[in-house]
């Protein structure tokens, strides 16, 4: 418990986002103070804590004593969509949070890298979405992840994500196009055979002035 405050202590803001997996519930409380609701839901004690976003409250599972989940409201965080896939790459699996009859008029999309305990809820596949809701957990697999924190959401339809290409400094003064070796000697064919082109046409027209000429001379013959 005491390593617990002391990181606490390091933070100038505690808050939800800031208790480590694997605190237990008497430190979770030390720290953030009493929650403003308490229930119990599968097996789970939930505390929930309020965020400073509108619709997305902290909330934090333990199961034996132990904070097993977070679920953080994050939509004020300067973070964004595009943030979270240069840091971790493509998400395993992105996934609509509702499908119909529920009406979404955000079209909620789940991203989830189990390996890393890390999924997050955008506005749709927008790059640049603000991050709604990030949660975190120990890591697992996907399989576990969509029987356990995502099975509400498990049969909805997924989505490919497309991951931006980060351009390395070692990248940078790379040429995006190549030149071809093979420029220079393209031109200098071009020139000969315009240039035997010409001498041939010149041949050709003197010998058809010569022929016109042959056939304009008088007839001197008696």
């Amino acid at each position: 418990m005491n390593n617990y405050l002391a990181q606490a202590n390091a933070s100038s803001a505690v808050d939800a986002r800031s208790v480590a997996l694997a605190a237990t519930q008497e430190t979770v409380i030390a720290l953030l103070g009493a929650p403003r609701a308490t229930t119990e839901l599968n097996g789970y004690l939930i505390l929930r804590y309020h965020s400073n976003t509108p619709t997305y409250a902290h909330y934090l599972f333990f199961q034996n004593n132990e904070l097993v989940f977070k679920q953080i409201g994050r939509a004020k965080e300067p973070k964004v969509f595009v943030d979270y896939l240069n840091a971790n790459g493509q998400p395993e699996v992105s996934i609509k949070r509702y499908e119909l009859p529920i009406q979404d008029s955000l079209q909620l999309v789940v991203h989830v890298w189990p390996q890393k305990g890390i999924a997050i809820i955008t506005e749709g596949i927008d790059p640049n979405s603000p991050i709604y809701q990030l949660q975190q957990f120990q890591p697992t697999t996907l399989q576990d992840y969509l029987q356990s924190w995502g099975k509400d959401f498990a049969a909805h339809e997924r989505l490919t994500i497309q991951t931006p290409k980060i351009l390395q400094q070692a990248e940078a003064n790379v040429p995006t196009t190549t030149v071809s070796e093979h420029v220079a000697p393209d031109y200098v064919v071009i020139l000969i055979v315009v240039a035997l082109g010409a001498i041939v046409l010149v041949v050709a027209l003197k010998i058809v002035f010569m022929i016109i000429r042959k056939f304009k001379k008088p007839n001197t013959t008696i």
